[in-house]
This record gives structure tokens, C-alpha cells and sequence, in this order.
């Protein structure tokens, strides 16, 4: 069977890791990280196909970034 990307996270974030809930705090960090690099660099290339734009990309970090620190009330 294959798993969508939502049954994916949801399984990860809920089911078996051997460390527990803490998967879920391990999760959310990376996320806020890699939303923070995005915004934050000067990435001079992203791929040489350019099937993302750079700004949407950017774009999405930005709101991802924005609702972790909404939710976590961070800075």
C-alpha cells in the first residue's frame, strides 16, 4: 500500500518511533530550522530544471515559519 505524504507525518509524528513523543518535538525543530535557512539564504541556484521558483519556496518557508512561531508563541 502506498502512503500519501499526510499518512507519512501522520505516522512518524504518532506511531512507533522508539524515542516516543519526543519524534514529534525532533519534527516540528526541523521543520522550523529548515524554514529558517530558506528565509535566511542566498541560495544562488535551485536546480537547473526550475521546477520550484525560488520565491514560491521561499514563500512557503516563510509561512511555515510564521505558523510554528504563532503556535510555540517564539520569537
Amino acid at each position: 500500500m502506498h502512503e500519501t505524504n499526510e499518512e507519512f507525518i501522520q505516522r512518524i509524528m504518532t506511531v512507533g518511533c522508539p524515542t516516543g513523543a519526543l519524534v514529534q518535538v525532533f519534527v516540528i525543530d526541523a521543520l522550523e530550522k529548515y524554514a529558517m535557512f530558506v528565509t535566511s539564504s542566498q541560495i544562488p541556484t535551485w536546480g537547473a530544471d526550475g521546477i520550484i521558483e525560488k520565491q514560491a519556496w521561499i514563500d512557503t518557508a516563510a509561512w511555515v515559519l510564521k505558523e510554528i512561531q504563532q503556535k510555540y508563541e517564539v520569537a
